[in-house]
Order: structure tokens, then sequence, then C-alpha cells
């Protein structure tokens, strides 16, 4: 099967996007082809797949991120930016709810932060603390301000879902190794986060 393919970024990710609207694939055959193309020793590249879907009754359009090792994301933020372009061109509007894997958002074409920065404010959630849902398993229904044990820093973090896992900690300068370790460890899909999580030094 041949794709067409447009690669796009949203604030510092970078990904292929397909239009799935009209495509036929199962799950397995999706993971491959994210594999292949988000790999970045490959030809293309990236943080991972995108794909636009069809819309139904209230939605008008929809969204599914595959990682670049051939796993579903619960959804990308970053990717909905992408996506939220292609499906406005497609459809000919500038506002949208999507849905997601787990939830949807409502996305708008704001003006350009600057020219030719094309502009797209999202409002997704509900967000939540409650950790069972990830599952995170640090013997706590929520972890916020606090270290986790599991990692390799004493650095407190919040986990927030938004609707995917995110750890968030506060810092005045960013230590870029550090960062590095954590997300290592959490990118591994250890025991105790068996869905893994993004990890933000804000």
């Amino acid at each position: 099967m041949r794709f067409n393919i447009t690669k796009c970024h949203g604030s510092g990710n970078d990904f292929p996007l397909i239009d799935a609207r009209h495509l036929s694939l199962s799950d397995a055959a999706w993971a491959c082809v994210a594999r292949a193309l988000a790999d970045r020793a490959g030809p293309v590249g990236g943080d991972g797949l995108l794909l636009l879907t069809a819309g139904d009754e209230t939605h008008a359009f929809g969204m599914r991120m595959f990682n670049s090792d051939g796993s579903e994301s619960e959804t990308c933020l970053n990717g909905l930016r992408c996506t939220a372009r292609a499906g406005f061109a497609a459809l000919g509007i500038e506002r949208a709810r999507v849905r997601l894997k787990t939830s949807d958002a409502v996305v708008v074409h704001d003006p350009d932060l600057a020219p030719g920065v094309f502009t797209v404010r999202e409002t997704a959630g509900p967000a939540s603390r409650d950790i069972a849902a990830w599952p995170m398993a640090i013997g706590r229904a929520e972890n916020v301000d606090m270290p986790i044990a599991g990692l390799p820093t004493e650095r407190a973090f919040t986990a927030v879902a938004m609707p995917n896992p995110h750890l968030v900690t506060f810092v005045d300068t960013v230590d870029d190794a550090e960062l590095v370790r954590v997300g290592t460890v959490c990118e591994s899909a250890p025991d105790w986060l068996p869905n893994r999580a993004n990890v933000s030094f804000v």
C-alpha cells in the first residue's frame, strides 16, 4: 500500500501524518507503519505517527497517534495541533471537536503568532490526578509535588493525566542529563508504570 505523507511539527515534536479517513488498516498494520515511518534511522523519522481519521455525529474528525515503537498513545497535544491543521484544510473549517482515543478536544485556528506560524488553540481534558487510571502503582492514589521512588532523582513531581499521563516538575533551570535519565525510565514502561508517561521540566 502507498501513502501520501505530510511531515509536520508542533511545538517541538515532529511527525509523519497520514490522512486515514478513507483507509482501512488493522491496528497491527498501523503499528508496523508507525515503526517504519517514525524510525529516526529511516527515511522519514519522527516522534510517532499521526492519523487524521474520519469524524462522526459529534466530531468533525478524529486523531490517532502511534508511538515510534508501534504502541498507541491516548493522545498527543502537540500532534493534535498538526492533525487539526490537516483537518481544517481537508474540511474547510477553522474550529472542530476532535475524537481522541479516550477523550476528545476542541481545536480552533487562532491568529498566527508570527508570520507563517499556523496557530491552533486546544481545549482538552478533563485533567485528572487519579493515577490508578494510568496505572501508576506507587502505593497512593495521587502524587502531588512528591518524589517518586522508581525515578532516578529526588525531585518532586505532580502526576496528572491530560488525558495522557504526565509527570510535571517546576525547576529554575533544566538539567538535561537529569531529564534524560527520568525520561528514559518512564519510556521503558517499568512494572509500576506500564503505559509510560511524558516528563515535563517546567
